[in-house]
C-alpha cells in the first residue's frame, strides 16, 4: 500500500471518530420550557453514570455555567429507571458549593444580585378605573391572564418586567404592580418543608448552600428538610428523624459529608412552574447535558 494511500486511509478514519464522538456527545431532547410547550431542545451530553459513551462527553464542571439551560431527569420520580423518567428544562442558578437567597423575588448568588440575559415571567395585578374584557385589553401583548378581579376591574397576569411596564402605559390601566410573598409567610410545598423551621416561600429562600460533593454540613431536626431528599433518596441512606435527634443509617449524626455535586435551578417562569424551590437540589447524575440551540 502507498504511503499517499495509507495517509488517506488514516484521515478518513480519523474524520470518522470524530463525526462520531460529536454524534454521541450530542443529543435532540423534548422538554416545556416556558413559553414554549414540548419544544425540541439541542443538547452536549455531560458525562453521567447513568449513560453510555461517557469518555467522549464533558465534565459537568467544564460544561455547566451559571446561568445554563439545561435537560434534567424528573427529580419527584424515584422509582422508575433512568430512561424512563420524564425530561425538564431548567436554568442553573447556583453551582455546586454556591449560596443561594431569593428576596423578594430578586436572586443573589453569593452575595451578588444575579440577573442574567433572559426574560422572567413573575405575577402582575392590573387595574383598571372601569369593568373590562380583559382578554380584548390585553390581547396585543405576551401574557397568561390567571383570574378576573373586582367585578372586572383588575385581573392577575403572568408576564415580564417589559410588558408589565408597557401595559402600565395603556389609557385604561391606572395600576399594574407585581404580586410577590411576603418574607416569613411559609409554603408548604417548599422542598425544604420537611422538618425545617425556617419560613420559606418561592420569593423568599435562604440563605442556603448549594450541596458539594465532600462538604460536611451541619444537621439537626430544624434544618433536616434541606438535606433530607439527598441524605435519604440521592445518596441511599436510610434517614430517620424526630424533634430531638437524627439517625443516619441507625447512627446518631449531627454532619453529613455530600457524596455527589448538586445544582440549584429555576424556570424563567417564577410564578407556576416547578424547580429547586419546589423539587429541592437536582443531583449530577440526573442531568443530562447543556441546551446549545
Amino acid at each position: 500500500m502507498s504511503r499517499k494511500k495509507t495517509i488517506l486511509i488514516f484521515s478518513a478514519f480519523v474524520v470518522l471518530i470524530a463525526l462520531l464522538s460529536i454524534l454521541l456527545s450530542v443529543g435532540m431532547y423534548k422538554a416545556e420550557f416556558y413559553p414554549q410547550k414540548n419544544k425540541t431542545h439541542l443538547l452536549r451530553r455531560i458525562k453521567n453514570p447513568n449513560t453510555a459513551f461517557n469518555v467522549i462527553k464533558p465534565n459537568a464542571a467544564k460544561l455547566l455555567k451559571q446561568g445554563d439551560l439545561i435537560i434534567h431527569k424528573n427529580p419527584t420520580i424515584l422509582d422508575k429507571k433512568y430512561r424512563q423518567k420524564e425530561n425538564y428544562c431548567s436554568r442553573i442558578i447556583g453551582l455546586p458549593g454556591d449560596i443561594i437567597k431569593i428576596e423578594n423575588t430578586q436572586v443573589y448568588v453569593n452575595d451578588v444580585l444575579f440577573e442574567g440575559d433572559f426574560t422572567k415571567w413573575f405575577l402582575y395585578r392590573v387595574s383598571t378605573q372601569e369593568s373590562c374584557i380583559f382578554e380584548n385589553l390585553l390581547s396585543d401583548f405576551d401574557v397568561e391572564i390567571l383570574q378576573i378581579l373586582n367585578d372586572g376591574k383588575a385581573c392577575e397576569i403572568v408576564c415580564s418586567k417589559d410588558i408589565s411596564d408597557l401595559i402600565s402605559k395603556l389609557p385604561e390601566v391606572i395600576n399594574i404592580r407585581k404580586i410577590i410573598v411576603e418574607e416569613r409567610i411559609h409554603d408548604i410545598n417548599m422542598f425544604s418543608s420537611k422538618g425545617n423551621t425556617a419560613m420559606w416561600n418561592p420569593d423568599n429562600i435562604g440563605p442556603v448552600v448549594v450541596p458539594q460533593k465532600d462538604l460536611t454540613v451541619m444537621i439537626n431536626p430544624r434544618n433536616i428538610g434541606i438535606y433530607k431528599y439527598i441524605i435519604d433518596f440521592c445518596e441511599d441512606n436510610d434517614l430517620i428523624f424526630t424533634l430531638t435527634e437524627i439517625k443516619i443509617n441507625n447512627e446518631l449524626a449531627e454532619t453529613y459529608t455530600i457524596k455527589k455535586n448538586y445544582y440549584f435551578v429555576l424556570n424563567d417562569n417564577r410564578y407556576n412552574r416547578n424547580d429547586s424551590r419546589i423539587w429541592g437540589f437536582i443531583p449530577e447524575d440526573q442531568i443530562i447535558g447543556k441546551v446549545i440551540n
